[in-house]
């Protein structure tokens, strides 16, 4: 499908990855509890290292900005993040860092029974960091 706008992509996603993009939610949230601000690639490599990225083999990244854009939680900070990751052929990038937004909690895990995946099971018992 082609979009024609940010917005009209932005929407997209939100229905088509709408658990990706809660459970996204969640990483984030904690990632900027515990160190004031987050990124998409933080986030990324939390979901990866709890194996969660397993269960959705070849879903690409271009959902992540989702995680943040026209977010209830998080704010941009003004800054920019520059990465690359030789090893998956990404070339130079830059992306926003973020904050939770004054008086907001962190997001709270996703409904389990959203999704049947091996990654909700996974889940199920993760704390990043309690």
């Amino acid at each position: 499908m082609v979009t024609r706008s940010t917005a009209e992509a932005m929407d997209l996603l939100r229905s088509k990855r709408a658990y990706l993009i809660s459970l996204g939610r969640f990483f984030a949230g904690q990632i900027a509890q515990k160190n004031g601000k987050v990124h998409s690639r933080e986030v990324r490599a939390a979901m990866d290292a709890t194996g969660v990225f397993s269960s959705y083999n070849g879903v690409g990244d271009y959902w992540l900005g989702a995680v943040f854009n026209n977010s209830p939680f998080f704010e941009w900070t003004g800054d920019w993040c520059t990465y690359k990751d030789d090893q998956r052929n990404i070339h130079e990038r830059t992306v926003k860092v973020w904050r939770l937004r004054d008086g907001k909690v962190v997001p709270s895990r996703p409904d389990l029974n959203a999704q049947s995946s091996p990654s909700a099971k996974r889940l199920e018992s993760y704390k990043l960091f309690e």
